[in-house]
């Protein structure tokens, strides 16, 4: 159990890192912009943060659910399992913790049912590519 754990973090970290390398083009690219500086909706280290402390929980869901990634539907149910973190984050960093409306929760279903899939099934691919899943 342990080594899926450490194999779910390594993905969380990646995805992070990823997220954080975009959002560094992105404040780049506000930063480059001629006149006054864009005011972001919040500070960029705790964007940073969000993506970090999110994938460390969220690759700690995949590592402990590893062994139901055998086929495409359980792995996609623990893609969404794994993108919740990530997007309650971003709700509670963009607009607090209180006063969640209809559409907060429809985009804490949706978006994790879209892109939780998406990367769980790139996830799915290379792990039934390389035989070690």
């Amino acid at each position: 159990m342990l080594k899926d754990i450490i194999w779910g973090l390594r993905w969380g970290l990646q995805m992070a890192a990823g997220f954080s390398l975009i959002a560094v083009v992105i404040l780049a690219f506000i930063a480059l912009v001629p006149g006054p500086p864009a005011e972001l909706p919040v500070p960029g280290l705790y964007l940073f943060a969000l993506y970090f402390g999110s994938g460390v929980i969220s690759g700690t869901l995949v590592g402990v659910f590893r062994s139901k990634l055998a086929n495409r539907f359980s792995a996609n149910l623990v893609g969404i399992l794994a993108a919740v973190p990530w997007y309650f984050g971003i709700r509670v960093l963009v607009s607090g913790w209180g006063n969640w409306s209809a559409i907060d929760v429809v985009f804490l279903v949706v978006a994790p049912s879209l892109v939780g899939t998406f990367v769980m099934q790139l996830i799915w691919v290379q792990e039934h590519r390389s035989g070690s899943s």
